[in-house]
């Protein structure tokens, strides 16, 4: 059955029908994804095939909707894309694309002003994967991110969100030394530290700044 679909798909591909191939292949997904019916009693092991139309299905969606809402803005296409790349995420977490697929998600959730949510998907992305060709980009990301939400708070909740903030970045810093922004983001927390009369930490991250290798702009 589910091969089947795959020629239906194929066939509206053929015939030029481009909005029966995108609803043939959330149908597919839908219908086939690894929560549910057909993996109780079909093993993945067997069903390798289905399980590589399930993927490129999932990334074709994705990316799709990633398009339409760079060039439209629409805040549905956005969460449409959002919402594709993390059900690729859940069926194929252990993937060898998983990390770069996690920071599209992070982009698009990003570029749709959900900073929260972005700020996360940086952070592992850039933390929770072996290293991979995205890792520092998004730990400065998960950084801008959270500066850009924090704009949005007050009171205690901007407070907790400023100190989570902290943490960032001298996780960045620590993680990515080489990063050309790294100098940048450890000199912006040792002034924020400064400002908050948290005088220790100002120092011992004055220092690390004073001391990196290579050193950094006068």
């Amino acid at each position: 059955a589910p091969l089947l679909q795959v020629e239906v798909i194929e066939a509206y591909k053929q015939g030029g029908f481009p909005s029966l191939v995108l609803e043939g292949k959330k149908g597919f997904v839908e219908r086939y994804g690894m929560d549910g019916e057909f993996w109780v009693r079909n093993p993945r092991e067997s069903n390798t095939e289905v399980a590589a139309h399930l993927k490129s299905n999932l990334i074709d969606l994705a990316q799709y909707y990633h398009a339409e809402a760079q060039k439209d803005g629409k805040i549905s296409d956005y969460q449409e894309a959002a919402n594709w790349y993390r059900k690729y995420l859940s069926y194929f977490p252990g993937e060898a694309d998983s990390a770069n697929t996690n920071f599209l998600l992070a982009e698009i959730l990003f570029e749709s002003k959900d900073f929260r949510a972005a700020t996360a998907e940086y952070e592992r992305t850039s933390y929770e994967y072996e290293p991979h060709a995205k890792s520092a980009e998004a730990g400065y990301a998960a950084v801008l991110a959270y500066r850009e939400h924090e704009k949005m708070l007050d009171g205690s909740a901007k407070r907790e969100w400023h100190s989570q903030y902290l943490d960032s970045g001298l996780k960045f810093a620590d993680t990515y030394p080489l990063h050309p922004e790294s100098g940048a983001v450890l000199t912006t927390v040792a002034e924020d530290l400064f400002q908050q009369n948290q005088f220790d930490l100002a120092i011992a991250v004055g220092q690390a700044v004073v001391a990196k290798q290579p050193p950094v702009d006068p």
